[in-house]
């Protein structure tokens, strides 16, 4: 079952500063960020340099991180990947 995976998302309604109103306050929102992350119960490899974001033109990555699984030879590892974030119409989705 190595390198099976399941993808989780987050997302964050982008906003503006609160500005005062006479009758309260007013929120400017504009897109909501969508996060997604690729998460590793069990992984027979990791990514390489060259698949961040800042590092190759082009790639999608902006962090990863893996802690070695004890036993089986010190092959596997468990982990997750996180990918560039992508902007999206808030009122796409029924959470906002």
């Amino acid at each position: 079952m190595a390198n099976s995976s399941y993808t989780s998302y987050q997302y964050r309604l982008r906003a503006g500063a609160p500005l005062s109103t006479a009758k309260g306050f007013v929120l400017h929102t504009f897109m909501a960020e969508v996060n997604e992350t690729e998460i590793f119960p069990c992984a027979d490899e990791i990514v390489g340099s060259d698949q961040f974001r800042g590092h190759k033109l082009g790639a999608l990555l902006v962090a990863a991180n893996y802690t070695r699984l004890a036993g089986n030879d010190g092959r596997l590892f468990q982990g997750k990947k996180v990918y560039e974030p992508y902007f999206v119409d808030e009122g796409d989705f029924d959470i906002f």
